[in-house]
């Protein structure tokens, strides 16, 4: 059974549902995305996800409408959280949403792609870490980082945090040109997620998006820089090369 798929527009929010089939994980895995999933509020630079008083959060009405296909699909086993981003959300309102996820039974894992414990470490509490350990749902945390430069001191001791608590962190990475496009910015941050115990998962193709075209690397360059890095680093430490295709049901993969 496949689910509808394209964008749902409703009040401030909008989930685009994707629906693939893919034997790594198992089953269908099904995204869910949004654009402004919650307002962030800046107060003080730290104050990003504001909170809610009550604990009984009811759901957006376009997230409702998403759980509700879930629900639906048996086939679903794997629910991923992806842009916008989901760590945008409120605890309280990330509690109900995953709380909903939760009661759907045949969805076993949670994976939650985000850029917050990278742009913004402090999002990563206490409280958000108890939250998605106490979860039924096996989950995992994809963090998008494109340079070492960004692993600094306060992202080591947010990424530690989840690590800890037995939370998977995977990374993912655009290619972009006059950023990371040399084997040794590459390596450099390989080199330092792995030492951070973070697992190298994928490195992007750029995508072909209007006022983007100045950062687009040719993929045979791609496809020699991941050559150069196997032969530097460990296998673990080594990313999939792949990029999206319109209309494709999975990644394909380049090197």
């Amino acid at each position: 059974m496949s689910l509808p798929s394209g964008p749902l527009s409703q009040g401030a929010g909008r989930f685009t549902e994707q629906a693939s089939v893919c034997g790594a994980l198992g089953g269908k895995t099904h995204r869910v995305s949004g654009e402004n999933l919650s307002a962030p509020r800046l107060a003080g630079g730290l104050d990003v996800c504001a909170q809610t008083e009550s604990s009984d959060v009811p759901l957006p009405s376009y997230l409702a409408t998403a759980v509700d296909l879930l629900a639906a699909d048996c086939s679903v086993s794997e629910v991923i959280l992806s842009g916008g981003d989901p760590l945008c959300l409120s605890d309280v309102q990330l509690a109900a949403l995953v709380g909903r996820l939760r009661s759907i039974g045949h969805v076993r894992r949670l994976r939650i792609h985000t850029r917050m414990p990278i742009v913004v470490p402090q999002r990563v509490t206490g409280k958000l870490v108890e939250l998605l350990r106490g979860s039924a749902l096996r989950t995992l945390v994809v963090v998008h980082v494109n340079h070492p430069a960004e692993l600094d001191r306060q992202v080591e001791i947010a990424l530690a945090r989840l690590i800890d608590a037995g939370i998977p962190v995977l990374s993912q990475t655009v290619l972009l040109r006059g950023v990371n496009d040399s084997v040794e910015s590459l390596a450099g941050l390989y080199e330092r997620l792995a030492d951070l115990r973070v697992v190298a998962y994928y490195l992007h193709q750029l995508d072909r998006v209007a006022g983007a075209a100045h950062f687009e690397v040719p993929v045979e360059v791609g496809i020699r820089l991941v050559g150069e890095l196997r032969a530097r680093l460990p296998g673990y430490a080594v990313p999939r090369y792949v990029r999206e295709l319109p209309g494709a049901s999975c990644k394909q993969l380049l090197a």
